[in-house]
């Protein structure tokens, strides 16, 4: 009898569990729809990249089993992340960026960049504040290359410094809470936010003062 209460039990965890994934899943679908198509590409790129570091990286499964079991998890952070900070963005800096990452070089490179990145700061098994420097190593390599796409290509684009780093923070963010847990999730967030911050005090406000119609263009 006890056995039978059990299983009757987990049985109604599981459909109730099931529900929640149904539910969630329709939530998504109503979020994305109303979003761009730009801005679903956006979020499809982010996407890409991070099951590239989740399947490439051992150190960066933590949670591969709650993104197996529900596979639209990955959807759900990404979308968390940027409903805490779409205000940051114009409707013109999306569909910027959508331009850049829709350049086949420019996936590879930057798949590349983030790929290096957390090899190396995961290369003693965690996050701690020793990883700082691999942190704003990493962010200045994405910058630089965003700042080559925008200058370089022969179409037009204008990226404002904040724009591009807002991008950052919302793809690393993205990053963290999808492969890391617990203490290195906190631990990690934190630094990426100190870095940000850092990079804002100490950078943009030369690369204003050098920079034509507040383009994003750093010294190299």
């Amino acid at each position: 009898m006890q056995e039978l209460q059990q299983l009757q039990q987990l049985h109604l965890r599981q459909q109730k569990q099931q529900q929640q994934y149904q539910q969630q899943d329709v939530n998504i679908k109503n979020t994305l729809n109303a979003y761009t198509d730009n801005e679903q590409l956006v979020f499809d790129f982010i996407k890409s990249i991070i099951l590239n570091l989740i399947v490439t990286i051992k150190q960066l499964r933590f949670k591969l089993g709650a993104i197996l079991s529900q596979p639209d998890l990955i959807y759900v952070e990404i979308l968390k992340v940027y409903e805490e900070n779409k205000t940051n963005f114009t409707v013109t800096d999306i569909e910027n960026i959508k331009t850049i990452v829709s350049i086949t070089n420019s996936v590879t490179e930057l798949n590349g960049i983030f790929l290096e990145a957390f090899t190396k700061i995961m290369e003693d098994g965690k996050i701690d504040m020793n990883d700082s420097i691999h942190f704003m190593t990493f962010i200045h390599e994405v910058v630089h290359l965003f700042n080559n796409y925008t200058t370089g290509q022969n179409f037009k684009i204008s990226l404002s410094s904040e724009s591009v780093l807002q991008f950052l923070h919302f793809i690393i963010k993205s990053i963290l809470l999808l492969t890391l847990d617990g203490e290195q999730e906190r631990i990690a967030v934190k630094m990426l936010d100190a870095c940000m911050k850092l990079i804002q005090i100490s950078v943009l406000p030369i690369t204003k003062c050098k920079c034509n119609r507040g383009c994003f263009s750093f010294s190299h």
